[in-house]
């Protein structure tokens, strides 16, 4: 009542879906000289006992219709006259002036519901009516932007906007002191490409060895032929390139 409040009793008509119109909303408008009509759920208050148990043949109205689905109407302004339509169908009058009336709201909520962001376990209220909005924006954009590529569909618009989106806004989050500070206290053996080579032969050795510092750790003198350029150490081929390169400390 608040929305529409500024709009009572200057000639406006009202027109509601079931979600949000009953009996009394509908006494309401009427005393303060506002039409209303839409579609009513037969389970709302103030509504007549028994009234959505009632067995109906086909095009038999009591106050709603049975053709297909059941559909329930309340209206100040229609009587029970019919209308034919394209198919010919005798329809309540109320039944085709709400169809022309909503039809657009009706294609809006189908069309938010191709790719909705909300979710249906959303904690907290403030997010989904968020994100309904969010898919508002998004969808008048959609049509906004068809206008000038006829050819262009939902899907591929919204790729082109997540895309755009993700170009413009990102930011490489930035790394922590800690992490920052781990880095610069490890070894070069432990952060670099690392890979065995043959010692480089020399004018007065062709076949050049150099003693592996592993093994000189324990108190073994090993020679080897092989060892580590991004180190400049000598290293046997197993275990100990593997586990120079590995332990955290040695």
């Amino acid at each position: 009542m608040t929305l529409i409040e500024p709009f009572l009793g200057k000639g406006y008509c009202v027109i509601a879906d079931n979600f949000y119109l009953s009996p009394e909303l509908a006494d309401v408008l009427i005393q303060h000289n506002t039409d209303v009509y839409g579609t009513l759920r037969p389970n709302r208050r103030d509504l007549p006992e028994n009234f959505n148990k009632i067995t109906l043949k086909k095009g038999e109205i009591a106050a709603f219709q049975r053709e297909k689905n059941y559909s329930t109407e309340v209206a100040s302004i229609h009587t029970a006259n019919c209308s034919e339509t394209d198919k010919k169908v005798i329809k309540p009058a109320i039944v085709m002036n709400y169809n022309l009336t909503m039809g657009g709201v009706d294609k809006a909520d189908q069309a938010l519901l191709c790719y909705p962001t909300t979710r249906k376990r959303q904690e907290r209220y403030y997010v989904t009516i968020f994100r309904h909005l969010l898919d508002i924006a998004i969808w008048n954009a959609f049509i906004l932007r068809k206008k000038q590529l006829p050819n262009i569909d939902n899907y591929n618009f919204r790729m082109n906007l997540v895309k755009r989106i993700s170009e413009k806004f990102h930011v490489t989050a930035p790394r922590s002191a800690k992490r920052q500070k781990l880095q610069s206290d490890c070894p070069l053996r432990l952060t670099a490409r690392h890979f065995p080579d043959l010692v480089p032969s020399t004018s007065s050795k062709k076949n050049a060895s150099r003693k592996c510092i592993v093994c000189s750790k324990t108190k073994v003198r090993r020679e080897t032929r092989y060892q580590c350029n991004e180190c400049d150490v000598g290293l046997c081929v197993q275990p100990c390139f593997r586990k120079y390169h590995t332990a955290d400390k040695f």
